[in-house]
């Protein structure tokens, strides 16, 4: 498939890529539109941070990447038993070292989804790519149809009703700054 990317090196400004096992074929428009420039490279790896996929490769010895949004994904909740590991993940590492080994978390394949869920974490949610909001040049909001949950053993009753103790959610606020749900009250809404 051709995917357009953004690039400042082309006269209208896209490059388009197809990927077929290790190979890798560009094309860029050229001055007349009646001709297109093109290269073959091959794929030297794929990276996954967030719900964005990088996949790098080499065109005659200069490293490319080129970032797509996959089509699934996976939400796993942070509970405080697991938020330094949560912590670790979001360091910088260097392409190839495994994030979640180093944070002593599991990776477990999908069950609806082709998007690996955390088996340490109280809930995870495996979704499909409903939208993305264009936030700006570089924040999104990427909205998803839940199309399978995991749950931890006794966070939800027979009624279907989600225990917070049991699940224990943390919050990050920003920067290094993150927050417990555990001071709860009830307030009823008036009946008119």
């Amino acid at each position: 498939m051709a995917v357009p990317v953004k690039s400042n090196s082309t006269a209208a400004g896209k490059v388009s890529f197809v990927i077929a096992a290790d190979r890798v074929s560009l094309s860029t428009p050229a001055a007349q539109d009646s001709v297109t420039n093109g290269v073959n490279g091959s794929v030297i790896g794929i990276e996954f941070v967030g719900s964005t996929q990088t996949i790098f490769f080499d065109v005659n010895g200069h490293e490319f990447r080129v970032q797509k949004q996959p089509e699934v994904f996976t939400v796993n909740i942070v509970s405080f038993a697991i938020a330094e590991a949560m912590h670790v993940c979001g360091s910088k590492y260097p392409r190839g070292v495994d994030e979640l080994k180093q944070a002593g978390l599991t990776a477990m394949p999908g069950t609806k989804v082709a998007s690996p869920w955390i088996a340490e974490a109280p809930a995870s949610f495996e979704c499909r790519r409903h939208v993305t909001l264009e936030l700006g040049k570089s924040r999104q909001i990427i909205m998803g149809e839940i199309v399978y949950a995991h749950y931890r053993e006794g966070a939800v009753d027979g009624r279907l009703h989600v225990d917070p103790d049991m699940i224990d959610a943390i919050a990050r606020l920003g920067g290094d700054t993150c927050s417990t749900i555990r001071d709860r009250f009830e307030m009823l809404t008036p009946k008119l």
